[in-house]
């Protein structure tokens, strides 16, 4: 349950900021065993597309029997005012396979009340991301793109955009 003061009210894209508040993953996240939600966002299109292809590739591989699938992806341009723990150098949060560390430090930063955490992409070198412990950080979160990702069997093997830049 989210509360309503978490709930940045009167933002455009107010249900893309809430939704991983409300719609927890149960397998959780690099932040978050599954107990709470984590807002992850990224530096550029780039970086996004890669955490969210490996993620939704591990989705599509533990579908026994899955031949071939697609998922619509909408790329959102968030604004968001924080101040989040820089952890760009904690070495144990950035295992590319294995959360049980940085689960640990994202329990703890939700714990003492921090905004969220600054840590370096493992999935795009040189990129960075974010992960927010709350909406109410989020300003605006407006779709810019749309993608369809497309499982072979195998892999995601194809990104394509569906639709052209739509604002900024």
């Amino acid at each position: 349950m989210l509360a309503n003061d978490e709930i940045p009210f009167g933002i455009s894209g107010v249900n893309y900021a809430v939704a991983p508040f409300v719609h927890l993953n149960p397998d959780g996240s690099r932040f978050s065993d599954g107990q709470f939600g984590v807002l992850y966002l990224a530096d550029s299109e780039q970086t996004a597309i890669a955490e969210s292809r490996y993620h939704q590739n591990k989705v599509f591989c533990n579908v026994e029997g899955l031949h071939y699938d697609t998922v619509d992806m909408r790329c959102l341009k968030v604004e968001f005012s924080s101040a989040p723990v820089d952890a760009s150098d904690v070495s144990d949060i950035h295992d590319p396979d294995d959360y049980s560390d940085s689960q640990k430090f994202g329990r703890d930063l939700r714990r003492r009340g921090e905004d969220g955490i600054q840590y370096r992409s493992v999935r795009n070198l040189g990129g960075t991301c974010w992960g927010l412990m709350s909406p109410r950080f989020v300003q605006s979160a407006i779709q810019i793109k749309h993608f369809e990702f497309i499982f072979d069997g195998e892999r995601i093997s194809t990104v394509r955009q569906l639709s052209p830049n739509t604002s900024g």
